[in-house]
């Protein structure tokens, strides 16, 4: 079985170390190590890794925004926050970047193991607490557009409008935006009720008007 490849981003280098030397220990491959989001971005789509751990806090390029980049430019790899700041704004941030996962630095070996794992299974790693807290931020996010004029566009609609005028498939835009495909369906078939459009085609002239 193949290893597991891992880009690790931290401008720690005590912590760096001992990062390496746990996820080794569990068979991990090791691609690269890089101390600034720039260099994250850059090493990130030089050697495609199947991971990178990433911290939300670094020079040049915080994490958040490296993220951002990456997925702009290649949406399959994965990015998970791995970061000691415990706050819902950049649990939010990160998520709307596109991370596929947010850990806090004081998880285990074990479990860090285990969310690397669940990564590969396609299931999206999160600190204990940490999805329900996004699921609440989701539900009023919804709340909220219920109030607006049902035609008016909102962020969510306009992300997957983004995502569908790239070719992406619902799943993939479901994996992106830490939604269901299901819950993608749903918002499309809602955007099409809204501006009385039925194609594919007409769904990306709509995002053109948007941009």
């Amino acid at each position: 079985m193949n290893k597991m490849k891992l880009l690790l981003a931290d401008d720690h280098p005590i912590y760096i170390e001992g990062l390496v030397n746990l996820l080794k220990s569990y068979d991990y491959e090791i691609a690269a190590c890089v101390s600034n989001g720039r260099e994250a971005v850059e090493q990130a789509l030089k050697l495609k890794p199947d991971a990178i751990l990433m911290d939300a806090n670094m020079p040049e390029l915080n994490g958040i925004d490296a993220t951002i980049e990456i997925k702009k430019a290649d949406p399959t790899l994965k990015v998970i926050i791995l970061t000691g700041l415990d706050d819902e704004q950049t649990l939010f941030n990160a998520v709307n970047a596109g991370a596929s996962g947010f850990l806090l630095k004081n998880l285990d070996g074990d479990e860090l193991n285990r969310s690397l794992q669940d990564l590969k299974s396609e299931k999206n790693p999160f600190s204990p607490g940490l999805q329900q807290t996004i699921l609440n931020k989701f539900r009023e996010d919804e709340v909220k557009t219920e109030k607006n004029n049902s035609c008016s566009i909102n962020k969510r609609h306009l992300d997957i409008l983004k995502h569908v005028a790239e070719g992406l498939t619902y799943k993939e835009i479901g994996d992106i935006l830490f939604i269901s495909e299901r819950t993608v369906k749903y918002h499309v078939k809602k955007i099409k009720e809204n501006y009385n459009i039925t194609s594919h085609s007409q769904l990306i002239e709509l995002y053109k008007r948007f941009i």
